[in-house]
């Protein structure tokens, strides 16, 4: 996460999980995959490895194939900048610059210590913490807008089936 960004309309860069998919041409210069092979490959690695993966040293670390990985401080950090803009009464803008996502995750996810999760698992919690932090404008940018409605019912489902004890946020 970088509380400095050369973005121009954002002020905060970071990324709940680490990976994507190519949905068409206008992937081909994704600036998101080189950056993520260039600096997460080890991190990527060791989770691969961690969770158990044959080929963990082999497996690609982006496209279909590639498990997305939990960036571990996330939350932390998206909750310090939620505090801090409250404290100066201030929005800040964040834009996840690293994934999309309404990316199906065809390959998997699994969290820096190697456990295994659930696209669902990963989702409902990323967009658990964009209810949690009032004083942030997440930036949600995608290629995907057709799994929108379908990513956002499978977590409703989820939260009424009982996966969370908190009613505020699936109603």
């Amino acid at each position: 996460m970088s509380d400095k960004t050369n973005i121009a309309w954002t002020d905060i860069t970071a990324s709940p999980w680490l990976g994507c998919t190519e949905v068409d041409e206008a992937c081909a210069n994704c600036y998101s995959r080189e950056l993520t092979k260039k600096y997460f490959a080890k991190l990527m690695r060791r989770a691969y490895q961690l969770a158990g993966f044959p080929d963990w040293e082999t497996l690609p670390l982006w496209g279909n194939k590639s498990p997305r990985v939990l960036v571990k401080g996330f939350r932390a950090n998206v909750l310090r900048n939620n505090r801090r803009a409250a404290k100066e009464g201030i929005r800040l803008r964040l834009f996840t610059s690293l994934m999309d996502w309404l990316d199906l995750m065809p390959a998997g996810c699994v969290d820096q210590f190697g456990h295994r999760m659930t696209r669902l698992e990963f989702f409902a919690d990323y967009l658990h913490l964009i209810f949690e932090t009032p004083h942030l404008d997440h930036l949600t940018l995608t290629k995907r807008p057709e799994n929108w409605r379908s990513s956002l019912e499978a977590v409703e489902n989820h939260y009424a089936l009982g996966g969370s004890g908190n009613d505020s946020f699936c109603c």
